[in-house]
């Protein structure tokens, strides 16, 4: 954990500046009151012994999930089946709760999706709710949709089928909790359970996918997550580096195949949904990563042999070499892991982003020809319209068809639009917290201001990215900070300055706060060049 980012002036809580952005992008954390009644008719009368319900309550389910999370989407069970493996994945059944001409409908489409900034959440669907008689709690009965995949020795899914069904969760268990299992089952309280062996082969299964999924090419990011969290005094911030336990990447490949496979099985039965689309990276942008790799590696001597990258340029080219390969190599490779960073920042750079589509289209991030997203019912509104087509193909119409394929191209906006309204308030928390930090330092005389060290991770014509240590917060210096003319060499791994200074991305950098530029909102550093930068 990093030190406090504090609010000198403690006129608001860091919860009331989070709610004031809320407010900034006009979203309601107070729900309607026509909302009210419903909610209630749905705690009433949850529809669990509804006829055409399959009863799986005999299946010893588990949600896995972060700690606190109280939302829970997904439960699992897996066993073994004709050689292979059996994957019940069963999601919380909203499309039956939340439909067309309700007023949680209605709500729930002009949110969009949950959002989430530090100590504040704003649901899509009231807590009552997502949290209450739609989540996967354990020891209660619960309304699923149960996507059945058979999937083979190889990892390869051979067979899909999806059903509602109701089911009773064993156990809320936690990522720690069940790596705690597999490092140590011999202490672990999850051992000698109804569902031990479930957890065993969701680690047999998840390394079978994690392979499969390299033999496709598809790249495995290094990824660390820092938070930010609100402080013990509630004026504050933390920064939090979560650790990332390796069962988090398995469940996190047997959710990216049900919402695969479950994608293939609704296009097959004809059925129109909303698609997950991730295009290619362009060929323009793997040659500047090619070219900037290759500056890094002249730049820092490393060894060509081991660090260049080729990239292929046609797919028969036996001299190039996938990308997910090569960030896989270097990730064993024993060197300052701040190359290694920029590096991988700079893949995740060169992609697109992805986005909702009506027109079927491949999802480059995880290799799938087609991708919906099934797993999230309950944080996103684009889910609970994929449920309802998914089982509308399958005979189960909780929604008239007519009005689902209406609703097709309404959804897809309200789901790009919630992508790009979570974008931006996870900059404007960002841009707080960096606010809050210098703000602090501004109080401090210039001669005591604190010099924090970054690596740079990325040269631009007119500023340099720069991810601090401590905190983890990256920062954009402009040329006001860098002097006139500054010019790029090495395809942007080296940047010439004034008075012969040059830097170079992977290179650590000393800054201190000089001042806010009120107009602007942009902070100045000081810049601290180091011998050999």
């Amino acid at each position: 954990m990093n030190p406090l980012i504090t609010n000198t002036n403690k006129l608001e809580t860091a919860a009331q500046e989070m709610e004031r952005i809320v407010t900034e992008f006009a979203l309601e954390l107070a729900w309607p009151p026509d909302v009210v009644p419903e909610i209630e008719q749905i705690v009433r009368d949850a529809g669990r012994t509804e006829s055409g319900l399959v009863d799986l309550r005999s299946i010893p389910f588990t949600t896995i999930d972060g700690e606190g999370s109280r939302d829970l989407d997904q439960a699992l069970f897996i066993d073994r089946f004709q050689g292979g493996y059996r994957v019940l994945y069963a999601i919380a059944d909203a499309s039956y709760y939340i439909r067309p001409g309700m007023a949680l409908f209605r709500e729930a489409k002009n949110r969009g999706a949950s959002y989430y900034l530090p100590g504040l959440s704003v649901p899509m669907l009231p807590r009552e709710l997502s949290e209450g008689i739609i989540s996967l709690n354990p020891q209660v009965e619960r309304r699923a949709v149960v996507f059945t995949l058979v999937v083979n020795a190889l990892g390869h899914c051979i067979k899909t089928s999806i059903t509602p069904a109701v089911i009773f969760s064993h156990a809320a268990l936690t990522f720690e909790q069940v790596q705690i299992f597999y490092d140590t089952p011999q202490i672990s309280d999850l051992s000698n359970k109804p569902f031990t062996e479930s957890l065993v082969l969701l680690r047999e299964l998840g390394r079978l996918r994690l392979a499969e999924a390299r033999q496709r090419d598809v790249v495995i990011y290094q990824r660390s997550n820092v938070r930010v969290a609100v402080g013990e005094t509630g004026y504050g911030f933390n920064l939090v580096k979560d650790q990332r336990f390796e069962v988090e990447v398995y469940n996190e490949h047997i959710s990216l195949l049900c919402n695969v496979e479950g994608a293939r099985y609704i296009a097959a039965l004809g059925a129109q949904a909303a698609w997950r689309v991730h295009p290619n990276p362009p060929e323009a942008r793997l040659a500047q990563l090619e070219r900037l790799i290759a500056g890094i590696v002249s730049e820092h001597r490393l060894d060509p042999s081991r660090w260049r990258w080729h990239r292929r340029k046609t797919p028969g080219d036996s001299r190039g070499e996938p990308l997910a390969d090569y960030l896989e190599k270097i990730s064993n490779e024993q060197i300052d892991s701040r190359i290694r960073r920029v590096i991988e920042r700079a893949a995740m750079v060169s992609n697109v982003r992805s986005g909702f589509s009506s027109a079927p289209g491949g999802h480059s991030g995880i290799g799938a020809p087609l991708y919906a997203r099934l797993t999230a019912p309950m944080r996103e509104m684009v889910g609970i319209h994929t449920h309802a087509v998914a089982l509308a193909s399958v005979g189960y119409r909780y929604w008239p068809e007519s009005v689902a394929q209406e609703l097709l191209e309404e959804m897809i906006d309200v789901a790009n639009r919630a992508k790009e309204t979570q974008r931006r308030l996870t900059k404007a928390a960002n841009k707080l917290v960096i606010d809050r930090l210098f703000a602090d330092d501004l109080n401090t005389p210039l001669s005591h201001r604190p010099i924090r060290q970054g690596t740079i991770m990325e040269l631009r014509p007119n500023r340099v990215y720069l991810q601090l240590d401590s905190p983890p917060i990256e920062l954009k210096i402009y040329h006001d900070d860098l002097g006139p003319n500054p010019q790029l060499f090495k395809g942007g791994a080296v940047m010439r300055l004034v008075e012969g200074k040059r830097i170079r991305v992977g290179a650590a950098l000393d800054v201190r706060v000089r001042g806010h530029n009120e107009i602007r909102d942009r902070w100045y550093f000081d810049l601290f060049y180091r011998s050999g930068i």
